[in-house]
């Protein structure tokens, strides 16, 4: 699995809402328009980029930035606390 910070700038408050609701099955809101999301392969992250793109179209813009394990590990709240990081998988 590998972690991706995705973020948008939409306006449009329905399609905003749709595209939030849609990130949040493969992860957490951390800000408004902000996502740390996972997802399995590249393959599975074109299909969620292609979608996304879909629902927004013109109406906004959005980005997609891998998060190394190493760079999750580093991360940071406005404290200067660990920021809270996904729950490690246990595969059985």
């Amino acid at each position: 699995m590998q972690c991706w910070v995705i973020c948008f700038d939409i306006e449009d408050d329905a399609i905003r809402r749709r595209v939030g609701k849609r990130l949040l099955a493969y992860g957490k809101r951390v800000q408004w328009s902000v996502f740390e999301v996972l997802v399995g392969n590249a393959v599975e992250l074109d299909r969620l980029r292609v979608e996304l793109d879909e629902m927004i179209g013109d109406a906004g813009n959005l980005r997609l930035y891998p998060l190394c394990r190493d760079c999750r590990r580093q991360a940071i709240d406005q404290e200067g606390k660990p920021a809270v990081q996904f729950p490690h998988a246990h595969v059985l």
